[in-house]
């Protein structure tokens, strides 16, 4: 798919990203929108199709081909990994669920995910595997690959991913932040509809460090991620989205809320308890929306029967953080991709970065792999 650098590898990747931005067309109209002349639409449609990465349909319509490849999406939860395999169009073609390997470094369990994943991966109808994407929770600088610092992971010094997992994989990796991941997840399996400036809410249920088992009832965090002007904001430090209340008690709270640790454990089978964080949570977040004048929100809730309840609350606490006497112009929805979210996410980060212009104008510019 990556051509040689030659005077072709710009077009072709404009080419590329406008068939996945906006979908299928006649190549009489992508060379009109391109500004491409007959010969060079000519030489990338060959090119393309001998590769296998985009050809005609039946509508005479130039299309990615799904058939071209995969990526495996892993979100690695401290309790649950997730993964998605997603190919080449951004068509979700299964997920799996299984416990965080206990007791493994991040390196050790990534590789085992990868490994779990295997019986699906060789099937004979499954596209080849082009790509391994990582949803981590903590600070991670998605330009050179590096895992700054995660509490949940007890990362506490900066982990190269790329040299070690990148070689140990032996496919082109991808590493972000999981509310991050949510962010890119949305922007891609939604590329066709302006979704403007965001914010994602993803709310987990999970223990505070990987591997460490649960408290007796269950107790969830909360990460946040900014999509500004068509890319994710990461702040100087890649440290933009960690959240924490600004009602939050001392520091001997383990909780990122004002109610107490043992109170957070009853969160998700108390209501009262569930309401209050829901309500401080979503009051923590109208601030950041009416001060940064978002056109929308999307909040991923672990406990399905409280899902829509959290979304009126959040347009509730929206409007009454607004200053003027008209509504708040901002939507507050579900994610499409639901509790996959961070680990589809992931592997659309993963195929944006892969769409993108040669000369790095892409929104999203990551490191080279």
């Amino acid at each position: 798919m990556l051509p040689p650098k030659t005077r072709l590898a710009t077009p072709y990747y404009r080419l590329l990203r406008r068939l996945w931005r906006l979908g299928p067309a006649p190549a009489r109209q992508l060379l009109r929108e391109l500004d491409f002349s007959k010969t060079v639409g000519g030489r990338l449609m060959d090119q393309m199709a001998h590769e296998g990465v985009a050809g005609l349909d039946e509508n005479q319509n130039l299309r990615i081909l799904g058939s071209y490849g995969t990526v495996l999406g892993l979100h690695m939860g401290t309790r649950t990994v997730s993964a998605a395999l997603v190919n080449f169009t951004g068509e979700l073609l299964l997920s799996e669920d299984f416990p965080y390997p206990v007791g493994s470094p991040l390196v050790q369990a990534v590789v085992q995910s990868v490994r779990a994943m295997e019986r699906f991966l060789r099937s004979p109808d499954m596209p080849p595997l082009r790509g391994v994407a990582l949803s981590l929770p903590g600070i991670v600088d998605p330009y050179r690959l590096v895992l700054l610092r995660s509490k949940p992971l007890g990362i506490e010094q900066p982990l190269d991913l790329k040299e070690t997992l990148g070689r140990i994989l032996g496919r082109p990796l991808t590493a972000e932040n999981d509310a991050n991941c949510c962010c890119w997840g949305e922007a891609a399996v939604q590329r066709h509809r302006k979704l403007g400036n965001f914010l994602f809410l993803l709310a987990e249920r999970r223990p505070y460090s990987a591997g460490e088992p649960l408290p007796v009832l269950p107790a969830f965090s909360i990460g946040s991620g900014l999509y500004l002007n068509g890319s994710v904001y990461h702040g100087t430090r890649f440290s933009a989205g960690e959240f924490q209340s600004i009602f939050k008690g001392g520091p001997e709270q383990r909780n990122q809320f004002s109610v107490t640790d043992e109170q957070m454990t009853r969160a998700l089978v108390d209501p009262a308890v569930e309401e209050e964080i829901a309500r401080e949570l979503s009051r923590n977040a109208a601030l950041l929306v009416n001060t940064l004048n978002l056109d929308r929100v999307f909040v991923s809730w672990p406990r399905q029967e409280m899902q829509q309840r959290v979304v009126e609350i959040l347009r509730d606490e929206i409007q009454r953080n607004w200053s003027y006497e008209y509504p708040v112009d901002c939507t507050v929805e579900l994610p499409v991709m639901g509790r996959l979210a961070p680990a589809y996410g992931a592997a659309g980060l993963h195929l944006e970065s892969l769409y993108q212009t040669a000369d790095g104008t892409a929104p999203y510019f990551p490191g080279k792999n």
